[in-house]
């Protein structure tokens, strides 16, 4: 059961503590991390308490007050502050386990040739954000038990030549969970994973969450994820008008309801 979802503003703060709790902080916005993102989180692992920030300042006031987290996890757009000579998050960090969440393998590997480079600088782990839920859980998980691990992707580009990688494009924060998406389904439904799609043409038949999650064998609160997310990609602004955009282009009075499978 979650304890707290609470952004840190500036101005005010908790007195800080004698024993702190154990937490996790992530440092960024509603795209890269969002409420429920943060939920699914605490009910995986329910012994930390998860909190977001939104930017470095906050997260310093929060440090002040509240003492060390377990572990830090910035959104992508901060890589820049982690290959600065000033190293500015490790300073605000101390000892605490700092993690870059990124969908752009470009700029985990930019960041690790960068911190290699000059080992005085505080190492720093790696969480993709272009993973499924079970295994961006899973990998959590290692982190939060003091493992390392360099993603694939990213170990495997190790020693090309910086010369020879594409430079990373300006991180738009819109980071998020996946998973594969297919290539013959219709192209209106590209921008979504497969597992989206599914979800959608199943919301857009008036199924309850609750039904979803048990005819496809998965949490109410991962449906809710994966429904958060269709709803940004297809830039409408609530469940209903998601499905009304599936409606328009795929339940035709002549073709009957239909429900795409995974």
């Amino acid at each position: 059961m979650i304890k707290s979802i609470e952004p840190v503003s500036c101005e005010t703060g908790p007195e800080k503590t004698e024993q702190s709790e154990s937490a996790v902080v992530f440092v960024g916005g509603a795209f890269s991390f969002s409420d429920l993102t943060i939920r699914i989180f605490s009910d995986a692992f329910p012994s930390i308490r998860a909190l977001r920030v939104s930017t470095q300042a906050d997260l310093h006031l929060l440090i002040q007050t509240r003492g060390d987290p377990a572990m830090v996890v910035f959104e992508q757009s901060f890589f820049r502050q982690f290959i600065d000579g000033a190293d500015s998050l490790g300073r605000i960090c101390g000892r605490v386990r700092m993690v870059l969440a990124y969908s752009d393998p470009r700029i985990a590997l930019r960041v690790l040739k960068a911190r290699r480079a000059a080992p005085e600088l505080k190492p720093v782990c790696f969480l993709p954000m272009e993973r499924n839920l079970d295994t961006w859980l899973a990998i959590s998980g290692l982190l939060l038990r003091g493992e390392s691990y360099l993603p694939p992707e990213v170990f495997e580009a190790i020693d090309i030549p910086e010369e020879d990688v594409a430079p990373p494009e300006i991180p738009d924060q819109t980071c998020g969970l996946k998973s594969e998406v297919s290539e013959d389904r219709p192209s209106a439904l590209k921008p979504l994973t497969e597992r989206e799609a599914q979800i959608l043409s199943m919301v857009a038949l008036g199924k309850q969450n609750k039904i979803i999650a048990g005819d496809l064998g998965l949490s109410v609160h991962t449906v809710k994820l994966h429904i958060h997310h269709v709803i940004h990609k297809l830039g409408v602004n609530n469940r209903t008008a998601a499905s009304a955009w599936y409606h328009e282009r795929f339940l035709s009075d002549d073709a009957g309801p239909q429900v795409l499978n995974g």
